[in-house]
């Protein structure tokens, strides 16, 4: 089916109005083109700029989709169970499994493989017993230490004064 001149021209519109063309500009070329009153070009421009406003408007939409499709999959396929954590927190805890690290070497980034220093294996094993709360978070100082002796204290055993 023919189109008619209001569709073609409000396409070529949709058209300039793409390519950043003001009002203005687009009056002086297509309104002269098609021989078009201000106030006609003026409804078509509306038309065309509400046109525009919507398939912007579903782009983003179909892009946001997008980008939340890739970061479910990513998301699905990067996340380590507990158990997965706990085993590599123990390799680089116990030197069994080497670790990357960056370095900065004449201003570019450079990263390399180390087996883990006994720094690295002593973070490692305090993640791992801060996942199975198995730390304790406040250590206890000597004015706040208690001793419990069940039974009666052998003499063989000296006496230690805390102080």
């Amino acid at each position: 089916m023919a189109r008619t001149n209001k569709e073609l021209i409000t396409e070529e519109l949709f058209k300039q109005i793409e390519l950043g063309i003001t009002f203005s500009e687009a009056l002086a070329t297509i309104g002269a083109k098609w021989h078009l009153p201000k106030r006609t070009f003026s409804r078509y421009w509306a038309e065309a700029k509400t046109k525009f406003k919507a398939v912007r408007e579903i782009v983003k939409i179909g892009i946001l989709e997008k980008e939340i499709e890739l970061r479910t999959y990513e998301n699905q396929n990067h996340i380590l169970t507990t158990i997965q954590k706990k085993t590599i927190l123990s390799q680089i805890g116990s030197g069994v499994r080497s670790i990357k690290k960056t370095v900065i070497q004449e201003g570019e980034p450079v990263t390399y493989e180390e087996f883990p220093s006994f720094s690295d294996m002593v973070k490692a094993i305090g993640e791992l017993n801060k996942m199975e709360n198995d730390y304790q978070e406040d250590p206890i100082s000597k004015d706040q230490a208690e001793f419990i002796i069940i039974g009666p204290v052998p003499e063989d055993i000296p006496q230690i004064d805390i102080e």
